[in-house]
């Protein structure tokens, strides 16, 4: 029993002596391939197993457990089985258990006020309370204001005229106001009119209804640095147009104009006509 259990021994041996030996020739891997059910262990010289492949594939290293711990973690690729170190420093072990709460610290120093918050709605109004007592009267007012003037009676008989008073002062001219018109041959009208001083002029077409003016246009500088009281208007056949002026001191100046383009027509030769006497 004891030499057919050595056989098969010396047999492997000298197979695997014979792979070993050819190995440099051959350059090829050692395949091992035991007996169905059977598996690969390597072991030290007193027989204690130090790695294993069971008959499932499965790697057994019975040494780990007492061994030195390393620095790094192992892991597998999970399609080709290689070894090798893990990715990003191997696996993150669950979150432990939340430690003890510290002391509490220092109340800090109270931060600046902040800023005071909008006016928030009025709220509803509340129900109206009851009626008060009487409170004692007052003391009587300030007198209340004068009321309006009543309508005005009716006028009484005319008394006897009285001696003819001093006459006054001549007072300031107030300001000037006032219009002069002429109709030309046609459908046009030459308006002139005088305000502060100064004078306008403009046409009006009576061929429509209501007729059309043209915008008034001042024309105080054809007469020169003057200041107008009063102004008026004639026509010369169907087309010439005069315009004669009072100025504020009693100078009476004529301009000639056309109907056409009127008051911009206006202009060239001032002629002085006098001072309208006292």
């Amino acid at each position: 029993m004891k030499s057919t259990h050595l056989r098969p021994r010396i047999a492997l041996c000298a197979a695997i002596t014979a792979i070993f030996s050819w190995t440099p020739l051959l350059a090829q891997d050692v395949i091992v391939t035991p007996q169905g059910g059977g598996g690969f262990s390597v072991s030290n010289n007193g027989g204690t197993v130090l790695f294993k492949v069971d008959a499932t594939g499965h790697l057994i290293a019975p040494g780990l457990g007492p061994a030195a711990t390393q620095s790094a973690p192992l892991c597998f690729n999970i399609s080709s089985g290689q070894l090798g170190p893990c990715t990003g420093g191997g696996p993150v072990g669950p979150t432990g258990p939340a430690g003890s709460s510290g002391a509490t610290g220092a109340t800090g120093v109270a931060g600046v006020t902040g800023a005071t918050g909008a006016t928030g709605p009025v709220g509803a109004t509340g129900v109206t309370g009851a009626t008060g007592s009487t409170g004692v009267t007052g003391s009587i007012g300030a007198t209340g204001a004068t009321g309006t003037t009543g309508a005005t009676g009716a006028t009484g008989a005319t008394g006897s005229t009285g001696a003819t008073g001093v006459t006054g002062a001549t007072g300031s001219a107030g300001p000037a106001k006032c219009v002069s018109v002429v109709a030309g041959a046609g459908t046009s009208q030459a308006v002139v009119a005088i305000r502060n001083g100064k004078v306008f002029g403009q046409t009006v077409n009576l061929s429509t209804l209501p007729p059309t003016p043209t915008p008034l246009t001042d024309f105080t500088s054809a007469f020169g640095a003057i200041s107008v009281d009063c102004a008026s208007v004639t026509i010369q056949g169907t087309t010439n147009v005069q315009v004669v002026v009072r100025t504020s001191t009693d100078q009476l100046l004529n301009v000639a104009c056309t109907l056409n383009n009127f008051p911009t027509s206006c202009g060239g030769t001032v002629t002085n006509l006098g001072i309208v006497p006292m």
